[in-house]
């Protein structure tokens, strides 16, 4: 994982959703039962795949809260999902262009809710106040000039 990514991720979640980054978390750290958003990308030569944010229900929750501006009580399953997803959009947003470049354009898809834990290369694993978060990108096409590059830096800033 990089520190880069880590603290590009605890920086967005802290300025969108006013949670409080306190450390990164171990790279072995199990998602398991934990919330799944997944945002769809494609970017030059045919390069596609996903970028994949999975946190625990209660990070979810406080998001959805803070960004809402309710109580506890008054926001529901389906708000902390929507605004983990987004806080996955702009993750994706950032992320990408840190790890293949900025001279690149990536179109994002819609995010979703899926089961399961995050898939791919993790990228970052954030522990705040309010629970963990987990952040990692998928490619679907691997044979590009693009995913290579990212792929050559990935000892880079860590």
């Amino acid at each position: 994982m990089s520190l880069r990514a880590s603290r590009l991720v605890a920086d967005i979640a802290e300025r969108m959703g006013f949670l409080l980054p306190v450390g990164e978390l171990p790279d072995d750290i199990s998602c398991t039962g934990w919330l799944r958003v997944v945002v769809p990308w494609s970017g030059p030569d045919g390069s596609a795949g996903s970028v994949e944010v999975c946190a625990e229900a209660q990070l979810a929750q406080t998001l959805a809260c803070n960004i809402l501006a309710r109580e506890a009580g008054e926001v529901s399953a389906e708000d902390a999902e929507t605004a983990l997803g987004e806080l996955a959009n702009v993750i994706a947003g950032n992320l990408l262009p840190q790890l293949y470049g900025n001279d690149h354009e990536f179109h994002l898809a819609t995010p979703s809710s899926q089961a399961g834990c995050c898939q791919g290369r993790r990228e970052a694993a954030v522990e705040f106040m309010e629970g963990r978060l987990v952040v990692s990108v998928a490619a679907t096409v691997h044979n590009t000039r693009l995913l290579r590059r990212g792929a050559q830096k990935d000892d880079g800033g860590r």
